[in-house]
């Protein structure tokens, strides 16, 4: 079973939800400032405690600030992992000047 959930906000940021059996696929795009952070901190949380396995696609991402950083980073203290893709440049520096690499699935 499949399915799509989409939510599109005022600022230049997208949040995908694709959900095939017990996987969700989240795919990001746009700006992801302390306004976009909130946003995915709810979606995050609710893949989270309803699948065993949560992928964060971080292909279209633009920007991301620290507020958003915090949210991954308490994001990995749930029971459930989550991996994000590697291939952007933006969250690649940000994970590497952080010492987060090991996000990466």
């Amino acid at each position: 079973m499949t399915s799509t959930d989409e939510a599109t906000y005022d600022r230049p940021f997208a949040i995908r939800v694709e959900a095939l059996s017990s996987t969700h696929t989240l795919l990001l795009s746009g700006e992801f400032d302390s306004n976009a952070a909130e946003q995915l901190r709810h979606v995050l949380e609710s893949a989270l405690a309803t699948s065993t396995k949560v992928v964060l696609d971080v292909g279209g991402v633009t920007f991301i600030d620290s507020s958003t950083l915090n949210v991954l980073v308490a994001a990995r203290q749930q029971e459930t992992p989550y991996q994000i893709t590697r291939g952007n440049r933006v969250v690649d520096r940000l994970l590497e000047l952080t010492g987060l690499t090991f996000m990466y699935e």
